[in-house]
């Protein structure tokens, strides 16, 4: 029996991840809004504010037609339990964050988001990566960006506030929550 614990490693990390559902539009839609928005703030917080750690994330996770928000964050100096509850203390900060932002705000946010769906692949590898992506996930939406971008023309910050209410606060009764946690 080979042991590879590393009795030097002084890191622990987690990643928690946050089901959002099976990739349809527009609730997939609505979780990149939630990534566009949160991830500046989550950084913020957990990284420059509380120093949690080097590495801090909150992004999108997509595996074989199901989405979720995903936050990771590596820490020398705390255990992952602590780090669990520490995104957690900031997830419950989202519904004050979302209602208070500007809409003047979350019209730049629609901006962004729509000028990434509408920008065209470069180069043929870019091109190629959003075809195999579909393949690789067995979704086979080759118009993906195309209909997204039409998606999220309608879509409104009342419906982001709505969909996190209803699928990713700590309240709903529908939250499908996994915390990985790595101890140093």
């Amino acid at each position: 029996h080979l042991s590879l614990l590393n009795m030097e490693e002084r890191n622990s990390a987690i990643e928690l991840t946050l089901q959002g559902g099976l990739d349809e539009r527009p609730a997939s839609m609505y979780l990149e809004f939630l990534t566009q928005i949160l991830s500046h703030p989550a950084y913020e917080q957990l990284r420059t504010t509380e120093q949690l750690g080097y590495l801090v994330n909150l992004g999108q996770r997509y595996d074989l037609g199901v989405v979720g928000l995903r936050v990771i964050v590596q820490s020398a100096n705390h255990d992952a339990a602590y780090l669990d509850a520490r995104v957690e203390a900031f997830l419950a900060t989202v519904p004050k964050l979302l209602a208070d932002l500007a809409p003047s705000e979350f019209a730049n946010h629609k901006d962004a988001i729509l000028k990434a769906k509408l920008e065209a692949p470069k180069t043929l590898r870019q091109e190629s990566a959003i075809y195999w992506n579909e393949i690789a996930q067995g979704t086979y939406d080759f118009q993906r960006d195309a209909v997204d971008a039409k998606v999220v023309e309608k879509v409104t910050q009342q419906d982001i506030i709505e969909y996190w209410g209803k699928v990713f606060d700590a309240s709903a009764t529908g939250r499908r929550k996994i915390s990985t946690h790595v101890y140093a």
